[in-house]
């Protein structure tokens, strides 16, 4: 039986030979990795607009066509990696 790092390696390999991309999105707008947008990026965008945001890792090219439903891509195979809170928005909640 695996351990839960070995799985972890087996999956982070698996990404290396396929096409895939970050998706964010809030309720005021959505942006995806590129080939001239890294991950740091995208978080630092939405990072910026003070809105809670989610990410998503997305199988195929960051260009290819899909269908965005309730904030999310509508590809088989996308994975939430989480909803986040921008320290933005937390500070502006304490003022």
């Amino acid at each position: 039986m695996k351990t839960i790092e070995q799985k972890g390696r087996a999956f982070f390999d698996g990404l290396r030979n396929k096409e895939f991309h970050f998706f964010a999105s809030s309720v005021a707008t959505w942006v995806t990795t590129t080939d001239h947008r890294t991950l740091p990026d995208v978080i630092e965008l939405m990072e910026g607009e003070s809105y809670i945001y989610s990410l998503f890792l997305v199988p195929g090219a960051w260009d290819s066509n899909y269908e965005i439903r309730h904030y999310a891509p509508q590809v088989e195979g996308a994975i939430l990696l989480g909803t986040f809170t921008p320290k933005k928005h937390i500070a502006r909640k304490s003022a």
